[in-house]
């Protein structure tokens, strides 16, 4: 078994200890016949689990929001879009790369005088979305049919000063595990999305927005993981693994 993660996968080799006679790297030996892909592109015709990675999170977004899962609202910058092009009562909104990690592509516009402050990285983006108030944001990892957790994402107190809007690890907020009201919800949304992408496995950024509708964020397909969620995920490796040996036994 190979684990191919991206150039810089922090986890891939995390996950590769937890597997026995298992590597991980980014450049895949010729004699690597069973591939775990974790998070690159390109996979299609090589890997036996998540070929089918796609990083454009504009092209996620949009399968998902065809497969009937409520989204945010989508717009992708075109040539010649400005601040203008969005009537006062659209705002605030949020500008994106098609890839990112972490939250930090996210540029907060909360009015058409923040766009023109800002015009010159909102150049470097690839789309708009819609910005709606949270109530609760959760990360659901779904495995196949399963979950392997919930996480609720919390303000952490050693950050004097939490993003407000844009939750995220290097903006002042961590992840608890979750177990709630809300659990039959996000997991089914989180499945339905995994299937929508046609993926193995992934993490799913689900948020609550005050007006009590639950939206898809984004799905992750490398996500950093502890220990304890890196043996769920490798026990369904070995899963897959087993199942695709008895499918090519001779």
């Amino acid at each position: 078994m190979f684990i191919v993660g991206t150039i810089r996968s922090e986890t891939a080799p995390k996950l590769a200890v937890h597997l026995q006679n298992c590597d991980s790297g980014y450049n895949i030996p010729e004699d690597a016949n069973f591939i775990v892909n974790y998070g690159r592109q390109g996979m299609e015709d090589i890997a036996q689990v998540n070929a089918k990675v796609r990083g454009d999170k504009l092209y996620q977004l949009n399968v998902i929001k065809r497969a009937g899962i409520l989204v945010p609202d989508i717009y992708p910058l075109t040539y010649g879009m400005d601040r203008f092009s969005f009537p006062r009562y659209m705002y605030p909104l949020l500008a994106r790369k098609v890839k990112h990690s972490k939250g930090k592509d996210i540029i907060f516009l909360k009015t058409r005088g923040s766009w023109r402050r800002r015009q010159r990285r909102v150049a470097t983006r690839h789309f708009i979305v819609k910005y709606v108030p949270k109530a609760e944001e959760f990360r659901v990892h779904v495995l196949g049919n399963d979950i392997a957790g919930i996480s609720k994402k919390v303000k952490y107190e050693g950050c004097l000063s939490p993003h407000p809007h844009v939750w995220s690890r290097d903006r002042g907020w961590i992840q608890v595990d979750y177990e709630g009201q809300y659990t039959e919800r996000l997991k089914e949304l989180g499945i339905k999305a995994i299937k929508a992408l046609n993926l193995d496995f992934g993490a799913i950024d689900i948020m609550l927005g005050r007006n009590g509708l639950f939206y898809v964020l984004e799905v992750n397909t490398a996500p950093r993981l502890n220990r304890r969620r890196r043996r769920l995920y490798t026990q369904f490796f070995r899963k897959k693994y087993r199942e695709w040996r008895n499918n090519n036994a001779t």
